[in-house]
C-alpha cells in the first residue's frame, strides 16, 4: 500500500470509529477535525511546522469538541506523535525546537486547563509523549545525516582513486614511450 495507502486507511478507521459510535452532538465537527489533520500530514515532509501547526490547532479544535471516544481520539493522538516526529526529522536548527517547545507548550496548557488531569504524572506523561517522538526524529536525522556525509566521503574516495590509478596509467604510458624511443633510437644508431 506504501505510505499514501497507510493514511488512507487511517483515515477511513478513524471516521468509521467515529460515525460507528452513539451520537454525539460534537460527531460532524469532530469528523472534521480528523479529516484536517489526516489530510495535513500528507505534507508532513514539506512542511512538517505547518503540518505541526495544523495538527496542534486540530487538537486543540478536539479538545474542546470532546473526543467522541476511543479509537478517534486515538487517532488524532497518533497524528500528534507523527507530525512531532516530522518535525524532529525533517528541520533544522531553531526550526526544530521552535517546533517541539510549540507542541509542547499547547500540550501542556491543555493539561492545566483540565483541573481533573492537571497532575505531575499527566505533565510528564506529554512531556514524553511530545519529546519522545521528537527525539527519535533528531536520531534519525543525525543517522541520515551521518550516512550521506560518509556516502560523500566514499564517493570522493573513489573517484580520487580513479584519478590516482589514471595518473598512474599516464605515467606507466609515458615511461613506456621513453624506454621504446631509447630502444628505437639505439637500434637507429646501432643501424647507421
Amino acid at each position: 500500500l506504501g505510505r499514501e495507502g497507510a493514511r488512507m486507511i487511517d483515515a477511513l478507521f478513524a471516521q468509521v470509529e467515529i460515525w460507528s459510535q452513539d451520537a454525539t452532538d460534537n460527531r460532524v465537527g469532530f469528523a472534521a477535525v480528523v479529516s484536517c489533520i489526516t489530510m495535513a500530514l500528507a505534507w508532513r515532509v514539506r512542511a512538517p511546522l505547518v503540518v505541526l501547526a495544523v495538527v496542534t490547532a486540530g487538537y486543540v479544535v478536539a479538545w474542546l469538541l470532546g473526543p467522541p471516544g476511543g479509537g478517534a481520539w486515538i487517532g488524532v493522538g497518533i497524528a500528534m506523535l507523527v507530525a512531532v516526529y516530522s518535525v524532529g526529522a525533517h528541520t533544522a536548527g531553531w526550526q526544530a525546537v521552535a517546533g517541539v517547545l510549540g507542541a509542547l507548550a499547547v500540550a501542556l496548557a491543555l493539561v492545566a486547563s483540565d483541573s481533573d488531569e492537571a497532575d505531575p504524572g499527566s505533565y510528564l506523561f506529554f512531556l514524553l509523549v511530545v519529546g519522545g517522538p521528537w527525539l527519535a526524529g533528531r536520531a534519525i536525522r543525525q543517522h541520515r545525516l551521518s550516512e550521506r556525509h560518509l556516502e560523500a566521503r566514499a564517493g570522493a574516495a573513489e573517484r580520487e582513486r580513479e584519478e590516482s590509478a589514471a595518473a598512474a596509467v599516464a605515467e606507466e604510458r609515458v615511461r613506456i614511450a621513453r624506454e621504446l624511443h631509447d630502444v628505437v633510437a639505439h637500434a637507429i644508431s646501432v643501424i647507421v
